[in-house]
């Protein structure tokens, strides 16, 4: 009976995201929806990072986590911290003086590499956000499960068709508002979590030693060691969803504070989620999610228990659609920009139709994949190994450079990649090199070797 008001509070927050998709959207042409009116200040910024940031993998997922390795698995997750700072610090500043005519990652790569490594780009953004719609409805799915006991399928669908249905009408702008509320859901999903953890404490049966969970590799080894951290500290870096934080930000110094203050907050979050993981060892889980169970021991059974699992189950839900909507607009805005307008001349009208349609196909894409995935952290570090090896390298090198010799350097270099990365994970699965990093070393030799000594191309 209890759980009435959990799916009720849920409810009330879908149609609140309705009315502000519906009434204040102000996507009325393509560049809108891509790119609003590119003057967001510090505070906005830094709330939509958080917000995109702070999905499934990096909340209830990174719990999960936190469960089986403790402390040691907080070290990697810290790595993508250390990235966001320093994109904050070296590159997004550059990306935003340099964007006043881009919208995507390979608008900038484009105007560097050239129209090949623009579509490349584009075609890799897509599938890594198919990748990321993956992840994100597969957590969305499980939680909504949790509370209706429908098929995870079906509340896959439901949650991602949701999204998909406001993000198909919203654009950058509405995203950036909802993100606004995300924010402070995400906030309370922190606090619920927390105050769990403080009723546990004083209530842990003397049998569990929870001391024996803080630090644990689980007989990990190296290899995988370094695969995961590779991904995770490079996993993140030049995202669609995050490089338009940069393009949208009202000046460089804008974009430059907004990421900085992310990465300083992201160090307390995954702490704090990390000793949310451990103490968890002290409850029976009766829910395949850690968080979940954590929650449910602790307050199930009264109308005030009740009503702290609504507010962690709507602030969970809000992890997922702070993310997902970033996914999808990104996704529909790189498949328009990069892909089509690259190989045909299209029409405003054309622009817009095009965008919402990839919108429709990543979220179907999306949700197909997650009946072939069991874990969120794990399904996200395989969207990472699409990008890292073909694009970070060669983005940055531009960044830095501000130039390049060869325009095809960045071309080849992402094919190789790719290619490297491709043959190690499925050809020689067995070789000590982590195939992430294969691939990097190879796009990385392969982009300064054409630089050094390849014909000057512009």
């Amino acid at each position: 009976m209890f759980f009435f008001i959990p799916f009720a509070l849920y409810v009330l927050y879908v149609l609140y995201k309705l009315y502000i998709t519906l009434k204040k959207g102000d996507a009325n042409t393509a560049s809108k929806f891509a790119t609003g009116t590119r003057d967001y200040k510090v505070s906005l910024i830094f709330l939509t990072i958080l917000a995109t940031m702070i999905g499934p993998g990096f909340s209830y997922g990174a719990v999960d986590t936190f469960y089986e390795y403790g402390f040691f698995y907080t070290i990697f997750f810290l790595l993508a911290v250390v990235q966001f700072w320093i994109f904050g610090h070296f590159f997004a500043g550059t990306i935003n003086k340099i964007s006043s005519d881009s919208e995507t990652v390979g608008d900038i790569l484009g105007s560097a590499y050239g129209k090949r490594t623009q579509i490349v780009t584009g075609i890799l953004s897509v599938f890594f956000s198919i990748a990321l719609v993956g992840v994100l409805g597969l957590a969305g799915g499980k939680v909504l499960a949790s509370v209706t006991e429908l098929p995870v399928e079906i509340t896959t669908v439901i949650v991602v068709g949701f999204v998909a249905l406001y993000s198909f009408y919203g654009g950058i702008s509405t995203v950036i508002k909802i993100d606004q509320i995300h924010f402070w859901l995400i906030i309370a999903f922190l606090i619920v979590g927390l105050i769990a953890c403080c009723f546990q404490f004083f209530s842990i049966d003397n049998s569990i030693e929870i001391t024996n969970f803080i630090f644990n590799t689980k007989g990990m080894p190296v290899k995988e060691m370094i695969a995961i951290g590779i991904a995770l500290f490079l996993g993140e870096a030049f995202l669609p969803v995050y490089s338009i934080r940069s393009i949208v930000s009202k000046n460089e110094d804008t974009a430059k504070k907004a990421f900085k203050k992310s990465a300083y907050f992201g160090f307390v979050w995954f702490i704090l989620l990390t000793i949310i993981g451990i103490m968890a060892h002290s409850v029976e889980h009766n829910t395949e999610l850690t968080y979940l169970s954590l929650i449910f021991n602790v307050f199930q059974g009264n109308i005030g228990g009740a009503l702290l699992i609504g507010i962690a189950l709507t602030g969970m839900i809000a992890v997922v659609m702070s993310t997902l909507d970033s996914i999808l607009n990104s996704a529909g805005v790189s498949f328009r920009k990069d892909i089509i307008q690259q190989m045909f001349t299209i029409n405003e009208e054309q622009k817009s139709s095009y965008q919402r349609l990839a919108i429709i196909l990543v979220a179907v894409l999306g949700t197909f994949i997650t009946m072939f995935a069991s874990s969120i952290v794990k399904l996200l570090i395989w969207a990472y190994n699409i990008w890292v090896p073909a694009i970070v390298f060669p983005l940055a090198y531009y960044l830095v450079r501000g130039n390049v010799k060869n325009r095809n350097s960045g071309f080849v270099g992402a094919i190789v990649g790719f290619l490297g990365w491709f043959l190690f994970q499925f050809i020689f699965p067995n070789s000590w090199v982590p195939a992430i990093l294969a691939g990097l070393l190879l796009n990385v030799t392969a982009v300064l070797l054409i630089e050094k000594y390849g014909k000057k191309v512009v």
